[in-house]
């Protein structure tokens, strides 16, 4: 009796129910004949993206009405499984209260942003890759006239392919 046991790597990423096969053959003296085995695996891959966002005050120092904030968005694919371009936004950032977008300021590290002027939004369509973060980025330039320490809250949500149906 002999026993041999094989250790490989998976390349990475792999989309998800890729079948791999594994087939092992023995030939000896006393057998002429080889003899095969074959094994399959099923991959199970999944895509996590995450996502940080940070500000600036392009301006330096206090925000002041008037200044400029700058956002950044980083998406990154934590999974092994690329998240494709599926239909509809993977990005979407609504302009906060008491700011107004500064026109052309999107940008895009990959994939394509615009400012949607109908909905008063930022959104982001693209793969997001394993390895390869997105950065998308935008301007707001703070009302005239508002009071010592009104908040400007502004948040991002992200969508994904969470159960690889093919959409977000």
């Amino acid at each position: 009796s002999l026993i041999v046991k094989l250790t490989g790597t998976v390349a990475s990423p792999l989309p998800n129910g890729t079948t791999l096969p594994n087939t092992g053959w023995v030939r000896c003296t006393e057998w002429p004949e080889a003899v095969s085995s074959t094994f399959t695996t099923q991959v199970h891959s999944t895509t996590a993206l995450q996502a940080t966002k940070s500000s600036l005050d392009v301006n330096g120092g206090d925000l002041q009405p008037g200044d400029v904030l700058r956002y950044q968005i980083t998406l990154e694919n934590m999974g092994n499984q690329n998240q494709t371009d599926n239909p509809g936004n993977e990005l979407v950032d609504v302009i906060p209260l008491h700011a107004v977008y500064v026109p052309a300021s999107a940008t895009a590290s990959s994939g394509s942003v615009i400012f949607n002027s109908g909905d008063n939004r930022v959104e982001w369509n693209g793969p997001v890759n394993v390895g390869a973060p997105v950065v998308v980025t935008f301007d707001v330039q703070v009302d005239n006239g508002l009071a010592n320490g009104t908040i400007i809250a502004n948040h991002a949500s992200a969508y994904y392919d969470a159960n690889g149906d093919g959409s977000n």
